[in-house]
């Protein structure tokens, strides 16, 4: 709103200016032309009112208004002179003008020559105050920070704190070496039902290859060499003489 002062669109232009100045001024003209009339009709229906009231009650109205001068009657003399009603509806148009002039000067629409926006408003923006005004908003703020400060600055506090701190570290060293001290709980005794007969398939194997092996030999059969599926127990292919060479120690293989 405070630039381009010189475009001819712009509102705060110096010709738009007092062109609205005009147009206000022809405006509040025809509005008091236009009360005068209106008024005028009303006083001319009240006289036209007043006669026929007196023409019915058989008076003669002309006797109580003929003055002493002998002068033709004037029966719109006050509102030729302009008294009481005129200057009733002059106060309302003032009043109207003052209160349309404050609306404009605090939404900055209307400012005079060589006056900013700012000096018209009857209250400055936030920005022009002040920072006194901003520390005093911000008095709780600043309360709170030198109460933090004088926390940090205090040895109580720090002891405090540091005994505080020695006495979660020395639980928790505690629970470590409970923990360690303490045996392991022992495995579950409890097999499935699968492992359970996993266990019995093997033994019923064993039991069978040892019952053949032994009516085999009964019998006179020569036992059969196992056939070794373990590639870590098995000689090599290529090897010489392969039936002299000592065969690898079976590994320790936990029973479960």
């Amino acid at each position: 709103m405070n630039i381009l002062h010189h475009k001819s669109w712009h509102v705060r232009n110096r010709n738009n200016i007092e062109r609205v100045k005009r147009d206000e001024a022809k405006a509040a003209e025809e509005e008091k032309e236009k009360e005068r009339k209106r008024s005028l009709a009303e006083q001319e229906a009240r006289t036209n009112y007043l006669r026929n009231q007196a023409r019915l009650r058989g008076s003669e109205p002309a006797a109580t208004l003929v003055p002493k001068e002998s002068r033709h009657i004037n029966f719109f003399a006050e509102a030729e002179a302009g008294l009481k009603g005129k200057e009733v509806n002059e106060e309302h148009e003032k009043e109207k003008k003052e209160e349309k002039e404050a609306y404009e000067k605090k939404i900055g629409l209307l400012t005079y020559i060589g006056q900013s926006a700012v000096e018209s408003q009857t209250t400055k923006p936030w920005y022009f105050n002040p920072k006194t005004q901003k520390r005093t908003r911000d008095s709780s703020s600043d309360s709170e920070a030198d109460e933090k400060r004088k926390d940090f600055l205090d040895p109580m506090k720090a002891v405090e704190k540091h005994v505080k701190t020695y006495k979660r570290e020395k639980k928790k060293k505690k629970k470590k070496k409970h923990k360690r001290s303490s045996p392991s709980p022992p495995p579950s005794k409890k097999k499935s039902i699968e492992e359970l007969r996993a266990e019995r398939l093997r033994r019923e194997a064993t039991e069978k290859q040892k019952v053949k092996k032994l009516f085999g030999e009964l019998r006179g059969e020569k036992p059969k060499d196992d056939i070794i599926m373990d590639d870590r127990e098995r000689r090599y292919n290529s090897q010489f003489n392969p039936d002299f060479v000592r065969r690898p120690k079976k590994r320790y293989e936990p029973q479960y």
